[in-house]
């Protein structure tokens, strides 16, 4: 591999990268204008809960998103 190919793909890794970020911010965005709008979801501490049980036993019900 040469040095040029080299950066080329480094480039294009950091290029993937952060148009991956951006859609994350995205739609992170997109989902707080929901909740701010009203639309149901899960409280952190349920999401929480759930996330550890899930690693521990593997199948556990998920939490019931609601309006806050």
């Amino acid at each position: 591999q040469t040095p040029h190919n080299f950066m080329v793909e480094a480039l294009a890794q950091k290029a993937d990268e952060a148009e991956w970020r951006m859609s994350m911010q995205r739609e992170a965005h997109q989902r707080d204008q929901a909740l701010q709008a009203g639309e149901p979801g899960v409280e952190w501490h349920e999401m929480r809960t759930y996330l550890q049980e899930r690693l521990k036993a593997g199948n556990t019900a998920k939490p019931k998103a609601r309006v806050r």
